[in-house]
């Protein structure tokens, strides 16, 4: 078992994706409850964009090990890349049950939450992340982004602002600049009036 799904996790590594499915067949042909063997089966399908596979493999190692967040996660993946939100904000709320200070998983739930049309459950989400790291600039450029839909454009300036402040990403840092150009532009010409 060991030396097939070893040599299948160095064949995935080197992304010889044909030859780690057959080392992980034969590890999981020993030891089909495997929820480790089963996961890597899943993430190869997925890679591969065989997502009905992926997703048989996936669900497989999740029902042998509820825990597995590697799985957890890759499916909720799947599920926003296949745009299927109700199954993704169903793995995302799975998610930050099992670990809530995981940031990424609630900005990922904040964002199915927007495409699924809540956008209020969304700024809670978006909230959350701020609650537990105040530094996360994903989260305020969400938020701003939010309420410049609303027309809130101090909202989204000041959003905007605390993500430039805290963010290291110089590509980030660079639309926030645009944004907030354009949002004190608007500012100026309202208050201008006609």
């Amino acid at each position: 078992y060991e030396a097939h799904y070893n040599m299948g996790l160095a064949y995935l590594a080197m992304n010889d994706i044909e030859n780690a499915t057959m080392s992980m067949e034969k590890a999981l042909k020993i030891k089909p409850n495997d929820s480790i063997v089963n996961f890597h089966m899943g993430l190869i399908k997925y890679l591969t964009d065989d997502f009905e596979n992926a997703e048989n493999y996936l669900k497989r190692a999740v029902e042998i090990e509820p825990t597995n967040i590697k799985a957890l996660n890759t499916l909720g993946e799947m599920y926003v890349k296949q745009n299927n939100t109700a199954k993704a904000k169903d793995i995302y709320e799975k998610l930050i049950e099992l670990k809530p200070g995981e940031l990424n998983y609630w900005y990922n739930y904040g964002k199915i939450l927007y495409n699924r049309g809540d956008k209020a459950k969304a700024i809670d989400a978006f909230n959350s992340i701020i609650s537990i790291d105040k530094n996360y600039a994903k989260a305020y450029a969400a938020l701003g982004y939010l309420f410049a839909e609303d027309n809130m454009i101090e909202k989204s300036i000041e959003m905007w602002s605390k993500a430039k402040d805290v963010t290291n990403d110089e590509e980030l840092a660079r639309r926030l600049e645009r944004n907030l150009k354009t949002a004190r532009e608007w500012i100026s010409i309202i208050t201008e009036g006609f």
